[in-house]
C-alpha cells in the first residue's frame, strides 16, 4: 500500500491525543469498570460521528474482574495454612497445598479457565465492534483489535523493579518446592523442627506473591493497551480520510473488555460470532503494546507458548514486513501470560498478534509508569503502517 503521509500523520496524532485524553479525563479502566465503558464509548463517538464504520455496536458480558489474579492471594495463603499444620504434625498437609494450588494455577492462569470466577464478584464488561462493510457480498474479514481495560498495578515491580520482582517471583516458587520436599521427607523419615524451620524461610518469598498485585491500583495503561485499541480504530479512520473502500472485504476493529482479567473480551466475542467466523474467512490481527520499537514482534506462540497462531496469520505479518522493511519481523512467543489473540485462535479462527514491548517485561508494564506522558508516536506509527500493508496484502489475496 503507498501510505498517505498526511492521513497517516493525522492518525497517530489523533490516536495520541485520544488515549491522553482517556488516560487523563476517564476513570480508571479496571475490567468491567465505568471507565473501561466509558473508553469504549468515547471512541464509538467518534466512529460515529465522523463515519469511520457502517455498523457499530457494543456487546456486554459478565466478568469477575479481580479473579483471573486471585490466584496470587490464595496461593500464599494456602501454603502458610500448609505450614502450620505441618507444625501441628500433619506431615502430609504442605504436600496437599502444594498440589491444590498448582492445579489453581494452572486452571486459572496457566490456562485461563473461569476456575476461580464463581467465589469472587461479577459486573458487566463490554466489547466495541465498528464494521467497515464490503460495498457489495463479503467474501472474507478482517479484524483488527486492542484491549482497552487497564491492569492492577504489580506492586513489587513498581517499587522495586525488576530485579527485586523477578527474584520475589523466584523465591516464592523455590519455596514450593521446598515445601514439597520437607513434607515428603517428613512422612518417609519423620517429623523434624529442622524442616519447619527451612518451610519457615520460605515466607518471605510467598509474601511476594500475595503482595504481587494492587488491587486498588489501577494503571493508566497508556501503552496497554491503548495503543492497540487506537491503532485499530485508525485502521478504520485511514481508509475513510484516504477514501479506500472493498467491495468483498469486511473490515472490523474490536475494541475489547476485560482482557486483563484473563482474556474475557476476546472470549466472548469468539463464543457469540464464531459461527459468523466460519461462514466467511476471517483473519484476526491482535495489537499488544506499540511501544518500543527495537521489539517489534510477530508472536507466533501464546498463552505461555502453548497455544501457536495460524501460519497464515504468521505469514501475513511477515509479508507486510517485508513491504515496509525489506525482512520479516522477529517471531516470538508469549512466555508467560497471553494476548486477545490466543483466545481466538483457541476458538478456531484464524489469527495473530503483532506487539512492541520489552519481553524483559518493559519497566513500565503494569506499572503507573505506564502513563499518557510515556508514549512513542514514531512507534506506533511503524504499528500503523504494518498494520495497513496486512491489511492491503490480505485484500489482494485468495
Amino acid at each position: 500500500m503507498n501510505i498517505n503521509d498526511k492521513i497517516h500523520n493525522d492518525c497517530v496524532e489523533y490516536s495520541m491525543n485520544a488515549i491522553k485524553h482517556i488516560c487523563n479525563n476517564l476513570p480508571p479502566r479496571e475490567s468491567g469498570s465505568m471507565g473501561e465503558r466509558m473508553a469504549q464509548e468515547y471512541l464509538m463517538k467518534d466512529i460515529v460521528d465522523n463515519g469511520w464504520a457502517d455498523k457499530t455496536t457494543i456487546e456486554e458480558f459478565e466478568v469477575s474482574p479481580k479473579a483471573f489474579m486471585g490466584f496470587s492471594k490464595i496461593i500464599p495463603v494456602l501454603l502458610v495454612i500448609g505450614i502450620i499444620f505441618f507444625a501441628l504434625k500433619v506431615l502430609w498437609a504442605p504436600l496437599a497445598m502444594v498440589v491444590i494450588s498448582l492445579i489453581i494455577f494452572i486452571a486459572q492462569f496457566g490456562l485461563y479457565k473461569k476456575f476461580l470466577d464463581p467465589l469472587y464478584p461479577k459486573t458487566t464488561s463490554s466489547n466495541l465492534i465498528a464494521v467497515k462493510q464490503a460495498a457489495k457480498v463479503p467474501q472474507k474479514r478482517i479484524i483488527f483489535s486492542g484491549h482497552i481495560d487497564a491492569a492492577y498495578e504489580w506492586t513489587l515491580f513498581n517499587k522495586f523493579g525488576k530485579g527485586v520482582f523477578l527474584g520475589g517471583l523466584a523465591y516464592a516458587i523455590l519455596g514450593i518446592f521446598v515445601l514439597t520436599a520437607m513434607s515428603i521427607t517428613a512422612m518417609v523419615k519423620g517429623y523434624s523442627l529442622w524442616q519447619l524451620i527451612v518451610m519457615l524461610c520460605c515466607l518471605p518469598g510467598f509474601a511476594a506473591l500475595f503482595f504481587f498485585s494492587n488491587y486498588k491500583k489501577v494503571v493508566q495503561g497508556a501503552n496497554d493497551n491503548l495503543t492497540g485499541s487506537l491503532a485499530a480504530v485508525s485502521i478504520l479512520k485511514y481508509l475513510k480520510e484516504a477514501d479506500i473502500s472493498y467491495d468483498d472485504i469486511e473490515v472490523t476493529a474490536l475494541i475489547t473488555g476485560s482482557e486483563e482479567a484473563g482474556l474475557r473480551g476476546a472470549k466472548a466475542f469468539a463464543q457469540k460470532h464464531l459461527e459468523e467466523c466460519k461462514q466467511i474467512p476471517t483473519m484476526f490481527i491482535g495489537f499488544e503494546t506499540l511501544r518500543d520499537i527495537e521489539h517489534i514482534t510477530n508472536y507466533e506462540k501464546d498463552l505461555s507458548g502453548l497455544v501457536r497462531h495460524s501460519d497464515q496469520a504468521i505469514e501475513l505479518i511477515d509479508k507486510a514486513a517485508i513491504k515496509v522493511y525489506g525482512k520479516p519481523l522477529k517471531h516470538g512467543s508469549i512466555f508467560l501470560g497471553a494476548s486477545d489473540a490466543a483466545a481466538i485462535t483457541q476458538a478456531g479462527i484464524t489469527a495473530g498478534t503483532l506487539a512492541a514491548m520489552d519481553p524483559a517485561p518493559a519497566y513500565y508494564y503494569h506499572t503507573r509508569k505506564d502513563s499518557a506522558d510515556n508514549l512513542n508516536p514514531e512507534c506506533f506509527g511503524e504499528g500503523l503502517k504494518l498494520a495497513l500493508n496486512i491489511l492491503d496484502i490480505y485484500a489482494k489475496e485468495d
